[in-house]
């Protein structure tokens, strides 16, 4: 890992052999120090500076050694996640934010497109991680979705929204709107699953540009427990007291379901409140910003308007003050809010499918 991080840097490998020389531990690992000061040399370098100083660096605090420019580093996040796996894999190894940085999916709505008889819905799927834009129909992700689950019948894959009949999808704006953000949910969260992140499956989904036959091409997948190599211990891996706790856990689902669900609700409920309430005080907005750009030919039409004792000069600051307020209140943050609980609510809901099948 050490080695491939000091690559990123794009220095000769002389340099490199020489930096490695300078902090190289006789204990045989690098420790957080020697890490430290192999940075700060890699700094040195690439900035034209010999990296013959290593006394002058044990003199400085960490907080002033010099950062080097190492580039992307994803794929090394990557690494560090599997190794991280690969040495307990019965702990995550993750923190949230880490999980965040596995991938961003952005998924838009495409103009309706024709078909031979009736128009189709389709969606522009993003990667940030692959840097890939591809268009996807309802029915491919649900051949994603079912080849995960033939793929991962022990992971936590997350439920689809349910399919509607064509007229229904075509004319109502509100349902595909809703289905967008479900699709969106679905594909965030199989995105950033530690496991699933790394299948082909899913990188056939959102890199592939031709045809999509993903059900062709994936034909026969196994279980990742037939193929896996440590699929010999897996049994090993399960805590001995689950079955005790199997029970406990459901529980747990079912309060904090329905505890998340209410407050979800209740957001929902309010962000519809506020956003018919934005759509008031910004119409205030643009009224009042007319007002605001009224020329003074305009002002000088009404007796003892301008002038800056006059009407114009003595509500211009108040109207200004005004259009900004508006402004602001028409920007709510609650649906937001709204969309990370109701993702946080489909983990769930894919958690007590993984235990059920486990019971």
């Amino acid at each position: 890992m050490f080695i491939k991080l000091l690559v990123k840097s794009s220095l000769p490998k002389a340099t490199l052999s020489q930096i490695w020389e300078n902090v190289e531990s006789q204990e045989g690992y690098l420790t957080r120090d020697g890490l430290y000061r192999a940075l700060a040399l890699t700094a040195l370098a690439q900035q034209g500076v010999s990296t013959d100083g290593r006394g002058q660096l044990l003199k400085m605090p960490p907080s002033e050694l010099p950062k080097p420019s190492l580039g992307d580093l994803t794929d090394l996040r990557m690494l560090g996640i599997q190794l991280r796996q690969e040495k307990n894999p019965s702990l995550l190894g993750l923190t949230y934010p880490e999980v965040c940085t596995l991938d961003s999916i952005t998924l838009e709505l495409v103009p309706g497109k024709k078909g031979l008889f009736l128009k189709h819905v389709e969606y522009e799927v993003t990667s940030q991680r692959y840097k890939t834009t591809v268009e996807r129909r309802y029915t491919d992700f649900v051949a994603l979705h079912e080849l995960l689950l033939q793929r991962f019948p022990y992971r936590l894959i997350p439920s689809l929204p349910p399919k509607q009949g064509v007229s229904v999808v075509r004319e109502n704006a509100s349902f595909l709107e809703t289905r967008r953000k479900a699709l969106k949910r679905f594909l965030t969260l199989v995105a950033r699953h530690p496991i699933i992140a790394e299948d082909k499956i899913l990188h056939f989904f959102l890199t592939y540009v031709g045809p999509h036959k993903i059900r062709e091409h994936f034909k026969g997948v196994q279980d990742e427990f037939y193929t896996h190599p440590r699929a010999a211990e897996a049994r090993e891996l399960v805590p001995l007291d689950t079955g005790v706790q199997l029970p406990l856990v459901k529980e747990r689902l079912r309060q904090l379901g329905a505890a998340v669900g209410a407050v979800r609700d209740l957001l929902a409920q309010g962000a519809g409140e506020l956003q018919a309430a934005s759509s008031r005080w910004q119409q205030l907005g643009r009224q009042l910003s007319l007002l605001i750009h009224l020329g003074p030919g305009e002002w000088g039409a009404i007796p003892g308007a301008a002038g800056p004792w006059g009407l114009s000069g003595l509500l211009q600051p108040t109207l200004q003050a005004l259009a900004t307020a508006s402004t602001a209140q028409g920007d709510s943050q609650e649906e937001q809010l709204v969309e990370q609980l109701n993702i946080y609510l489909d983990q769930l809901a894919a958690f007590k499918v993984t235990i059920c099948t486990l019971d």
